[in-house]
């Protein structure tokens, strides 16, 4: 019963981390997540749709892990 609810604050807790972690991501920054990772885009489409190259594509998501990284530590 112990390690249960150890379980479900450590999952509580990380799950606000990430929500935290998230939220400080520009719109853009979500946009380019979610049609990479939701939508099922590819860095390809995503980069014709908005006019950019591929490889600014995976720079921006470098930024991304970047700061995502910095605010979960």
């Amino acid at each position: 019963m112990i390690e249960e609810e150890k379980y479900r604050d450590y999952k509580a807790d990380h799950e606000r981390r990430i929500a935290k972690a998230f939220s400080e991501l520009s719109v853009s920054q979500r946009d380019l997540l979610k049609a990479l990772y939701e939508d099922g885009m590819s860095k390809q489409e995503y980069a014709d749709a908005i006019g950019v190259s591929p490889s600014a594509i995976s720079h921006r998501l470098e930024t991304i892990r970047k700061k995502l990284k910095k605010v979960l530590r």
